[in-house]
């Protein structure tokens, strides 16, 4: 008996439970995508959002696009799906609290900021037009900024000029 038991207990159960999450998730359209577990249910997240709102989100599943992570609103002139959404989760192990950077091509990026139960505390959104119009008042952001927790606080680009949701409204969708 190793004196380490529980703790090997406790690590094949987090394991095991990754194993189900990415089998299951192979499986639906709805969690494919991310290479991420955390951007996988970040995705899910906005994909539900995003679905509420009438929007008609897919998961990008081509590992080519780095800029975007789920298409939505049909043009029918195009006949395309012509919207590129990013989406970026930290959560609270994140010590930083920053995750990789906006990389284009995107028109509407979503933050989202999970607390130490892994439940939402809080969602931004900012559309590209939004964040192009803050960045000529605001020279010194670049054009493609880290996604950090601190823009969803008072001050920050999505606080002053996106959208902010509370852990209220988000509680529905994880």
């Amino acid at each position: 008996m190793s004196k380490y038991t529980k703790e090997i207990e406790i690590c094949n159960k987090y394991l095991s439970g990754r194993k189900d999450f990415l089998d299951f998730a192979e499986k639906s359209a709805a969690l494919r995508g991310n290479d991420n577990i955390i951007g996988r249910i970040g995705e899910f997240v906005v994909l539900q959002f995003l679905d509420d709102e009438g929007r008609e989100p897919e998961i990008n599943l081509s590992k080519n696009e780095k800029g975007y992570d789920i298409l939505c609103d049909y043009d029918s002139i195009k006949g395309v799906k012509d919207t590129k959404v990013s989406v970026k989760v930290i959560t609270s192990e994140n010590k930083l609290g920053r995750t990789t950077r906006l990389k284009e091509p995107w028109h509407e990026a979503f933050i989202i900021i999970l607390n130490k139960n892994y439940k939402i505390e809080k969602m931004g959104r900012i559309r590209r037009s939004e964040f192009d119009f803050f960045r000529l008042t605001n020279p010194t952001i670049p054009k493609e900024p880290f996604a950090e927790r601190k823009l969803l606080e008072k001050g920050g680009f999505l606080y002053k000029c996106g959208e902010i949701y509370d852990k209220e409204f988000c509680s529905k969708y994880l």
